[in-house]
């Protein structure tokens, strides 16, 4: 994945990076440390890019298919928690959308 994110951003495509949680992660309340170790090989690449706009998609692997959907609590507290931990370990001066996708 790294290797493809390094070609999207040579190219000034804007990547967009899916990240999310199974059920285990989700029934275990590991799902934010889950997510962020999904995000660690490829946010150091991020913050030496020349790109300025990078898409995170939230999407709980446990939901796709299921006919089961998150709240819109959980939703909102990952999405934050990811906007925050990117903010503070990785990236200044960056335009990041994290969605729900």
């Amino acid at each position: 994945i790294v290797q493809k994110l390094e070609q999207l951003l040579r190219v000034s495509i804007i990547p967009i990076i899916c990240v999310g949680e199974t059920a285990a992660q989700k029934q275990a309340g590991t799902t934010l440390n889950d997510i962020y170790a999904q995000l660690d090989p490829l946010l150091p690449l991020l913050s030496k890019s020349i790109s300025t706009k990078i898409l995170i998609a939230y999407e709980p692997v446990w939901a796709i298919g299921t006919g089961e959907q998150p709240t819109k609590e959980e939703v909102a507290a990952v999405l934050d928690a990811l906007d925050q931990y990117i903010k503070k370990k990785y990236i200044t001066g960056l335009c990041i959308f994290v969605v729900w996708w």
